[in-house]
C-alpha cells in the first residue's frame, strides 16, 4: 500500500501544472463527448421504443379485430348450417 501510495505521489509531481491542466482538458472534452453520444442515444431509443409501442398497440387493436371477424364468420357458418340441416 505504502509502495502505491509512493507511486502515486511520484506520478503526480513528475507531471507540470501545464500537463495536468492539458490531462483535465482532455478528459474533460472526452466526458463532454460521450455525454452527447448518450443523449444522442437516448433521443434515438426514445424514438425506437416509441415506434414499438404504436406499432405494438396496433397489432393488439388488429388482433381484436379479427378475433371478432372469426366469431361472426362462426355464428355465420352456424346459422348456414342451422338451414342447411332444416332444409
Amino acid at each position: 500500500m505504502a509502495e502505491s501510495t509512493g507511486q502515486q505521489l511520484f506520478v503526480k509531481n513528475s507531471f507540470s501544472n501545464e500537463d495536468s491542466q492539458s490531462l483535465r482538458l482532455q478528459f474533460q472534452d472526452r466526458i463532454t463527448g460521450i455525454e452527447q453520444e448518450m443523449k444522442k442515444i437516448h433521443g434515438a431509443l426514445h424514438d425506437f421504443l416509441g415506434t414499438v409501442h404504436t406499432d405494438f398497440n396496433s397489432l393488439l387493436g388488429k388482433i381484436n379485430i379479427m378475433r371478432e371477424n372469426m366469431q361472426q364468420l362462426r355464428e355465420e357458418s352456424k346459422k348456414s348450417n342451422d338451414k342447411l340441416r332444416a332444409s
